[in-house]
């Protein structure tokens, strides 16, 4: 029993000797290739210390490669992607909200709907009274004029109480007038916020299947060589570098329409297969005015997919919306000033 189990303890120890001398000679047999700055191959079953920031590949004895090692990324490569990675958490929570209102809005629009219309009739009523009691207190306040005039013209001195009533009347006509000014106002907003909601609500409607697919089908592209960023100071100039945003990715690579289209998110229906590509933006604001517009494509989760995103296709244009979107802005001042 014990020179049986020893046997094959024995028989172990020899298979795994045997398993490592293979893996030594195995590895003995590979050797790296990697090409210069001068643009010269090298070929070596070392590398030497001054090469060792070049990208090599490790090759087997069939000169197969069986491994890529990327050469060290630089600090400001690091920082860029920590930048890269910080734009798309942001940007990611801001589609999560905006998928949060787009939720509500499907299942309480037509409850929105009554309650806009509950809420025009009562400012409605509020502005006929105010318009009546603004025309009653004008004819009021002639009157008093007209007496005030008689007492000048006898040459005698106005009296207190006309006086009084003429300032009472324009005091109340102005108070009136003001709240008039705020309900229009109001009413005005309310007629915008429903146009947009309604119009949300169709877009959501068409495209439902795109939505319920996005989280699950699509991932960002893995590496952009510029950020697809672009700055703004102001209301007025984030305003215009907003729609450059949407004009631009209207001009997309996978040639979609938008789906989504609204103050801080902006997109096109999500890849429906592995040639297929995605875009969005959203503004990232600062504060006193200040925003980031960012700008990302998207495709489906394979290797077909990602190679789509790291196209020389889908780079050139990211790459290229800082500058389409300045050129613009600088055209459109331009024919401001002429």
């Amino acid at each position: 029993m014990i020179t049986s189990t020893l046997t094959k303890n024995i028989a172990l120890f020899l298979s795994i000797l045997l398993y490592i001398g293979q893996a030594a000679a195995n590895q003995s047999d590979l050797f790296y290739r990697w090409i210069d700055s001068n643009g010269k191959i090298h070929y070596s079953d070392k590398v030497n210390p001054d090469h060792a920031g070049y990208r090599r590949e490790q090759l087997n004895d069939q000169g197969v490669t069986v491994r890529t090692i990327d050469r060290p990324k630089t600090k400001e490569e690091l920082a860029k992607e920590r930048e890269l990675a910080r734009l798309r958490k942001q940007q990611q929570k801001l589609i999560a909200q905006q998928a949060a209102r787009d939720r509500l809005l499907l299942f309480t629009f037509e409850d929105v709907t009554n309650s806009l219309g509950d809420k025009l009739e009562t400012i409605d009523v509020k502005l006929k009274i105010l318009t009546a009691s603004i025309q009653d207190l004008q004819g009021k306040l002639t009157e008093q004029r007209k007496s005030a005039a008689n007492w000048e013209k006898s040459g005698r001195a106005v009296p207190r109480t006309v006086l009084f009533k003429i300032d009472e009347f324009k005091s109340q006509i102005q108070g009136y007038e003001s709240t008039v000014k705020e309900l229009t106002k109001k009413r005005e907003q309310l007629q915008v916020k429903y146009a947009e909601d309604t119009q949300r609500y169709k877009q959501l409607v068409s495209h439902q299947y795109d939505k319920i697919n996005a989280e699950k089908s699509i991932s960002a592209s893995q590496s952009q060589d510029e950020l697809s960023i672009v700055s703004c100071s102001d209301k007025k100039e984030c305003g215009l570098v907003w729609q450059l945003t949407k004009e631009y990715i209207l001009s997309n690579p996978g040639g979609k329409k938008l789906i989504t289209d609204s103050d801080l998110v902006v997109s096109t229906s999500a890849p429906q297969n592995q040639e297929d590509i995605g875009a969005s933006a959203v503004m990232i604001r600062k504060g006193s005015g200040q925003s980031t517009i960012f700008l990302d494509i998207h495709c489906k989760q394979t290797v077909i997919g990602q190679e789509q995103c790291n196209s020389s296709g889908s780079k050139n244009w990211l790459n290229g919306f800082k500058a389409y979107v300045l050129s613009r802005m600088k055209a459109q001042d331009a024919i401001g000033k002429s």
